[in-house]
């Protein structure tokens, strides 16, 4: 039976003392993967952790946080990302491997607040 969750993409299935495991592509750890015991949350999770796995070219960077509607990435590569505020111009480093998102959602709190006081003030 072919897999039907899309992390096998990211898995090999191996047998090590005559159980069954999934291997990951990038690091190489094997995880339990009895098709009747376990499922693919394990192997989720170690995706979202997976250091050599963010490294490699082979899996799109993620933009699933909120903050990223307010930036546009302006250098992604070998030697890291950066991204743009569109409402102000500034740069940030946002490297996955370095940076998380905090310090971008707190740029745009303080954009947006500069920006609805300015609108007051010039309405005023």
């Amino acid at each position: 039976m072919q897999p039907r969750s899309g992390v096998w993409d990211h898995f090999d299935k191996v047998v090590e003392n005559g159980i069954g495991r999934a291997k990951c592509k990038y690091c190489k750890n094997t995880y339990a993967a009895n098709s009747s015991k376990n499922g693919t949350t394990s192997l989720k999770q170690h995706l979202d952790r997976c250091k050599a796995q963010r490294s490699s070219s082979m899996m799109p960077p993620k933009f699933s946080s909120h903050v990223w509607k307010y930036f546009e990435v302006v250098q992604n590569n070998e030697e890291g990302r950066k991204a743009r505020c569109l409402r102000c111009g500034v740069i940030y480093n946002c490297d996955p491997k370095w940076y998380g998102t905090a310090h971008l959602k707190k740029h745009v709190e303080k954009c947006l607040e500069r920006s609805l006081y300015q609108e007051n003030r010039i309405r005023i």
